[in-house]
């Protein structure tokens, strides 16, 4: 007596075929597309069916790294048998300047379009209900994103060249050339990753947190000004933004990631806001040309790194009465060297505290390192407005106030107010900072 065992699809061997050109792996009467020897180039045209030893087969999905890094293929037809575009399947593509994701599928997963780096235009289709993460990163030259109208997961309203979560108002991939539309609610992990034409963006009020790796490598992103609504800004979230001159971090924000900002190398100042309890690590590190921080009261503790390699760094305005905890550590190797201010020229430059805790800084390393150790004035304590009088106003260069005094962010007086980000004292003792256009 014989017993037969049915075995389900996902256990069954399968076999790996090479049919008109084109690598499949066969299970059962379904064909995914996998990797092979060939080399792709110019136009493919992939089938929904094929017949192969007398059987048809149906083309659903195709596989991880299938075609990753076929630098010569120009375009690539998928039909709309195919059900899920895998992990990086069509990842370092560079030749590849469009794609139309079929209504068919379902699923993109992670990186499946990653280093296309002359793709310019993306159409997505109906039935997409799940993207992964890094679907488009690095996509440099991608500048229009559309997803169809019929989509219940997914939409781009607002003709805002990004893809959002229709349910959360997320924003899951953006582009070079898209606008935020006013309900968004947050920028998700890697939604900009790798846009380095992207100039300018305009984050909206509505938007809360800013995720981990959501603008990272955006090399020609000059200006980014955070709302007031964000209170998260994630690891990572800046980083490589080396074109990045100016940011302001609003009071609402009470948690910055690890490495948010590093590798901003055309920074020149900072100003962390009250509320932040914590500097983690390499959050300001590589921040070459930044001269000047301003670090809030409410700072505990400063991570390892977090301001490494900031070579320019001339003056440290720190509030806080208590002495952060930070790291001193420097090793006879970088990799071990932990030094909150790790190749930071401290002995030329000044630190500015609260007179009553000059000596316990003076006591306490790292910052006994700093050459000069001196109290915060008057002037110094014009950059820390507080929080009610922090508003950001859209105002000319001219102001009909009495007796106006101007502080640019840095502290230093001046007899009338420059475009950018300029404080304010007038004669009764309040304190504004305005953003003079």
């Amino acid at each position: 007596m014989y017993v037969m065992f049915l075995l389900p699809l996902s256990l069954m061997a399968a076999e790996t075929v090479r049919v008109h050109g084109i690598y499949y792996e066969l299970i059962g009467d379904e064909a995914t597309v996998t990797s092979g020897s060939i080399t792709y180039s110019g136009v493919l045209a992939i089938p929904s069916s094929f017949n192969y030893n007398g059987r048809t087969y149906q083309v659903t999905s195709i596989g991880d790294h299938a075609f990753s890094s076929r630098t010569d293929l120009i375009s690539v037809t998928i039909p709309e048998s195919v059900i899920s575009i895998d992990v990086g399947a069509f990842s370092g593509c560079s030749g590849l300047t469009t794609i139309s994701i079929p209504n068919s599928v379902t699923i993109v997963c992670d990186g499946a379009f990653s280093g296309c780096s002359r793709l310019s235009s993306v159409t997505i289709g109906s039935g997409l209900t799940s993207l992964g993460t890094g679907v488009f990163n690095n996509c440099v030259e991608l500048s229009s994103i559309k997803v169809k109208a019929e989509n219940k997961c997914f939409d781009s309203h607002n003709n805002c060249n990004a893809i959002i979560e229709t349910s959360s108002n997320k924003l899951i991939a953006g582009c070079n050339k898209t606008v935020i539309p006013n309900d968004v609610t947050s920028i998700e992990f890697n939604a900009f990753y790798g846009c380095s034409r992207l100039n300018s963006i305009t984050i909206p009020n509505s938007v809360k947190f800013i995720g981990h790796h959501a603008f990272y490598g955006c090399s020609g992103l000059t200006s980014i000004n955070i709302p007031d609504n964000v209170r998260s800004i994630g690891e990572c979230a800046f980083y490589g933004c080396s074109s990045l001159t100016s940011v302001t971090i609003p009071n609402s924000v009470t948690s910055i990631g690890s490495s948010a900002f590093n590798g901003c190398s055309s920074l020149t100042s900072v100003t962390i806001p009250e509320g932040i309890a914590m500097i983690a690590g390499g959050t300001f590190s590589g921040c070459s040309r930044l001269t000047s921080v301003t670090i809030p009261s409410t700072v505990t503790n400063i991570g390892d790194r977090a301001f490494s390699n900031c070579v320019r760094l001339t003056d440290v305005y720190c509030y806080a009465e208590n002495v952060p905890g930070a790291s001193a550590v420097i090793s006879s190797s970088e990799y071990y060297s932990t030094h909150s201010f790790y190749n930071v020229p401290l002995s030329s430059a000044t630190l500015h505290v609260p007179v009553a805790s000059i000596s316990s800084y003076q006591s306490t390393a790292p910052w006994s390192s700093f050459g000069t150790i001196v109290a915060l004035t008057e002037e110094d304590a014009i950059m820390n407005v507080k929080a009610d009088e922090d508003a950001i106003w859209n105002v000319n260069a001219t102001t009909d106030e009495p007796n106006p005094v101007f502080y640019d962010t840095n502290g230093r007086k001046s007899d009338r107010p420059h475009p950018g980000i300029n404080i304010i004292r007038y004669s009764d003792g309040t304190s504004k900072k305005v953003l003079v256009k």
